[in-house]
């Protein structure tokens, strides 16, 4: 969905609606749960037919408003009917025909908004699933199931929490929600532009300055927006003309913004909203869930800082002068009010409170604090164009949660899921590290054609089982898979993120993605360590914590240095060798593993430095 919406007055008051009502349920108490979630999916995706134009050059036609009404209508229903739905006898009850047609028209409604939302990727997936529903029957072996009519697929899928109106969409009209909205006031207050200004005062004095501040400001942002092209499009378009001003080739400068903005996802506490959906869909308690994530995160920018320090160093780059820095403390003195809503999040969250009231009570203190003085003030247009950005974020999730769940009840019907499991353990032959590469693959798939969302859900629900019954706790099963759906933003050959920033950069997309994919690769191998060393996400003693951090920032840092191939000077094959290998010794598990990498790799850098001292002499020694 296009961030400019068509201006018109059902669009406009449809939105404010929407975002007023989840504020007020975060503040005051959402309805009950079916309720909520309908009213959350009949104007989130009924604005998707009135906000973007599917074809440019004809505008909006006649079908776009009866697909509109089909979804007010169909999902409007189920508010109205939530509690005859809820207390009848599901699956004995049979559905009358008024219900039959709208479920219907929820399904298809639900299908096409999603195709122009994100193109055909998760609708084919969907139509296939249902087709294996109808179908399924006349399939021999495993895969096969016993055969369901058209009433009883429509009903478990569109009328039961199994289905649309489940968990996901649960979460979405939730937790997701109010962060979506605290994020959309963030940005339209000035949120946006006070941590790429504090990034800039804290960091463009350092060498190869404007790549950090894309860095920690994206980082900063991104964990709110919770879109990594939206993140990119936000702060790189300040950054990426930082970074080429100072001298960074242009597509480097577009994979170093795509790389810091998708980090931002699974950087805690809000990971973009998707901690909650993961927290929900793992039933793990959402503080277990933020403090689990905080190594491995740390671990992926380490490797993102480490790329960009050795790339200035190479480029011989130096930091902003000083007569462009932003003095700090102005900042500060400043931007203090865009602080105060995190920190009061922040401690709400780590007291106890619901991740909801802390949203809607940092929204309200964003909101409040804006207004203390004169110079941040924001005008009732601004408000109401926040109201609007929200809203279009919201219609993405939404459709996306509510898609993911006819998905979710397909293979609950069936029992496909549970199928799929024993598949991936055949495949596997019961080998973990097989069935996690196979996860990988099937996160980034999916990840490439839905929102990290979406594809989460689908996995969680595919493939999750099967790891957690090879044994894997499941946070770490979990987390796992989502790392994967989120990375896949970078990951070519469909890697939206490293495509917008190229835009900005202008540089050739591909080029961009390839850079960033290199740049992020030490962060891609962290999901593997830490399946295999469980202190990286605080599931051991200290002392194996201790030494599961050291030996992992270690081998992230020789992983960066060895795939970037300089230091000072370019690295001789034999010490890059070296490296890379102690590197992955380093990450593996164990610490007689770690001390091995350890020597490897430093033995790489001492003989680098040997090798370029008999070449160039003493003085050119790093």
């Amino acid at each position: 969905m296009q961030k400019g919406v068509v201006g018109n007055s059902i669009f406009k008051i449809l939105a404010y609606v929407l975002v007023i009502f989840h504020i007020y349920t975060a503040l005051f108490g959402i309805i009950g749960s079916t309720e909520q979630r309908a009213v959350h999916l009949a104007l989130a995706s009924a604005l998707v037919f009135i906000a973007i134009k599917p074809d440019a050059k004809r505008g909006k036609k006649w079908f776009d408003w009866v697909l509109f009404v089909g979804a007010l209508a169909s999902a409007g229903y189920v508010f109205i009917r939530s509690d005859y739905l809820g207390n009848r006898m599901q699956y004995v009850t049979d559905l009358s025909a008024l219900e039959m047609a709208l479920g219907i028209i929820g399904i298809i409604v639900l299908i096409e908004a999603a195709r122009r939302l994100m193109g055909w990727t998760l609708p084919i997936v969907v139509i296939i699933f249902i087709v294996y529903a109808l179908t399924g029957q006349h399939i021999p072996g495993k895969l096969g199931h016993s055969g369901f009519d058209l009433m009883w697929i429509v009903d478990h899928i569109y009328y039961t929490p199994s289905g649309v109106f489940g968990v996901p969409l649960g979460v979405s009209a939730t937790f997701v929600a109010i962060f979506i909205i605290f994020g959309a006031f963030l940005s339209a207050t000035g949120g946006g532009q006070f941590f790429t200004n504090f990034a800039s005062a804290a960091m463009g004095g350092f060498r190869g300055g404007p790549a950090k501040i894309s860095v920690i400001a994206s980082m900063l942002f991104g964990m709110i927006c919770g879109a990594a092209s939206g993140n990119v499009a936000t702060t790189g378009s300040v950054t990426i003309p930082l970074m080429k001003k100072t001298g960074y080739e242009k597509h480097f400068a577009g994979a170093v913004e795509a790389t810091a903005s998708t980090g931002g996802e699974i950087m805690p506490p809000v990971m973009g909203a998707g901690a909650f959906i993961l927290a929900q869909m793992a039933a793990i308690p959402y503080r277990t869930l933020c403090f689990a994530a905080i190594i491995p995160a740390i671990l992926y920018y380490i490797a993102i800082y480490i790329s960009i320090d050795l790339e200035a160093v190479r480029m011989r780059l130096k930091g902003m002068p000083k007569s462009e820095l932003p003095p700090a403390w102005p900042i500060l003195k400043k931007g203090w009010i865009y602080l105060v809503p995190i920190a009061i999040m922040l401690y709400m969250i780590l007291s106890g409170s619901t991740p909801i009231k802390a949203g809607a009570y940092a929204l309200v203190a964003n909101l409040v604090l804006c207004y203390l003085r004169k110079s941040t003030w924001v005008s009732l247009k601004t408000l109401r164009a926040a109201m609007e950005d929200a809203a279009v974020g919201l219609g993405v999730v939404a459709v996306a949660c509510a898609v993911a769940g006819i998905l979710v009840g397909i293979m609950s019907l069936t029992d496909f899921g549970l199928k799929l499991t024993q598949l991936v353990a055949i495949i596997s032959q019961g080998h973990l590290f097989i069935a996690l590469i196979l996860a990988m693959i099937v996160a980034i798939i999916l990840g490439m054609g839905m929102p990290p969302s979406a594809a989460y859900i689908v996995e969680a629900v595919l493939v999750a089982p099967a790891l957690t019954n090879m044994g894997l706790p499941p946070l770490i099963a979990h987390l796992f898979i989502f790392y994967f759906t989120v990375l896949s933003a970078i990951t070519p050959p469909v890697a939206v993120a490293s495509f917008t920033a190229a835009g900005i950069a202008g540089g050739n997309p591909m080029k961009v993605g390839w850079i960033a994919f290199r740049m992020a690769l030490p962060g891609m191998i962290v999901p593997f360590m830490f399946v295999y060393s469980p202190g990286l996400v605080l599931m051991n003693t200290p002392i194996n914590i201790a030494i599961a951090v050291v030996t992992s920032v270690c081998g992230v840092a020789f992983l960066a240095i060895g795939l970037a191939g300089h230091l000072h000077h370019k690295l001789p094959i034999i010490p890059r060798i070296l490296m890379l290998v102690g590197a992955l010794f380093l990450v593996a598990h164990g610490w007689i593993f770690g001390l091995i990498g350890f020597i490897m790799a430093v033995l790489g850098y001492f003989l680098y430095r040997l090798m370029i001292k008999n070449k160039n002499g003493p003085s050119l020694a790093a």
